[in-house]
């Protein structure tokens, strides 16, 4: 059993080691790079780069939306609330209206104030609202289906509480930098008639008037890595690696569309991702520590007769 867990301990260093040396190594690629890699791969009119960027709007409200339903089920699973089937579903409903109300606004009001009229954008608002009410959907009714590990994991709540804590550290860390080092933006540097000059990520000059440093959507994305903090990596080893695979692949794909956007340089990007890595290690060290705060420790379970 400890050499099991001996085991276990130094795979999961191994893990974290090589993926910081990555991430670390993406960085300084960036940090002596930036503006040529910049310059090769930007195109503003790719559909990729404005489906993914509008994307890396709207995928926060997904570990959020996951959150919320798995702690109105585990408050009914372990605390026997009585939360009726319409209010459940109100809250659900609520919560979808509030996510697209605010994108598909914000949506509108870039194509309505564009100079040149983009239909990618209107395509990319319609596409991205449904995958997301498909998933918000499809999320639902697994846990109605299947809400078995839901039951088993007595803390979830716990767990929930710390992914959310996870998220506002990544977004708030990313939030601040971005006014502390106020870096322009490649699109900034490359438009006619610019006055911005290049300006690597270590030159902090305070204007306040730039963000790219580091990036937003980036940090957004991360937070689907926050889904990780929800599963037992020993009793839930397959939801454990999926939310991880997902979590990796929605930040490469929203970090190299705002790359093609010109929105951000690549160590900007890596900036967020490390912000988020190096949070998401410290949470997961939280969650797998006995819990001493009695609120979140739930009755235990009762054994099945028969």
């Amino acid at each position: 059993m400890k050499l099991h867990k001996d085991r276990q301990k130094f795979i999961n260093w191994l893990s974290i080691a090589i993926i910081a040396i990555l991430l670390l190594a993406l960085f300084l690629v960036g940090t002596f790079l930036d503006l040529q890699i910049a310059r090769k791969v930007g195109n503003p009119n790719s559909f990729f780069g404005v489906f993914f960027d509008w994307f890396g709007k709207i995928i926060y409200s997904l570990p959020l939306f996951i959150g919320i339903v798995l702690t109105i089920k585990s408050l009914k699973e372990h605390f026997n609330k009585k939360i009726k089937k319409f209010i459940e579903y109100s809250i659900y409903f609520g919560f979808w209206a509030i996510v697209m109300t605010i994108f598909l606004a914000e949506g509108l009001n870039k194509y309505l104030n564009n100079s040149v009229i983009d239909d990618g954008i209107i395509i990319s608002l319609v596409l991205n609202s449904a995958l997301v009410s498909l998933i918000f959907l499809g999320v639902v009714l697994y846990v109605d289906t299947d809400p078995e590990w839901i039951i088993e994991d007595r803390r979830l709540i716990r767990h929930v509480i710390l992914m959310i804590i996870f998220i506002v550290i990544v977004n708030l860390s990313v939030l601040i930098l971005k006014e502390i080092f106020a870096r322009p933006r490649p699109q900034t540097i490359f438009a006619e008639n610019s006055l911005e000059e290049y300006r690597p990520w270590w030159k902090i000059r305070y204007t306040g008037k730039n963000r790219s440093f580091p990036s937003g959507h980036v940090a957004a994305a991360s937070t689907m890595l926050g889904l990780t903090i929800l599963f037992d990596k020993e009793d839930s080893k397959g939801k454990y690696l999926i939310a991880h695979l997902v979590g990796w692949i929605c930040i490469l794909l929203v970090g190299f569309s705002r790359m093609i956007m010109t929105a951000h340089f690549l160590s900007d990007v890596v900036a967020a991702t490390i912000i988020a890595f190096v949070t998401l290690v410290g949470v997961t060290s939280l969650r797998n520590k006995q819990c001493k705060f009695k609120c979140f420790k739930l009755p235990a379970k009762e054994e099945k007769n028969g």
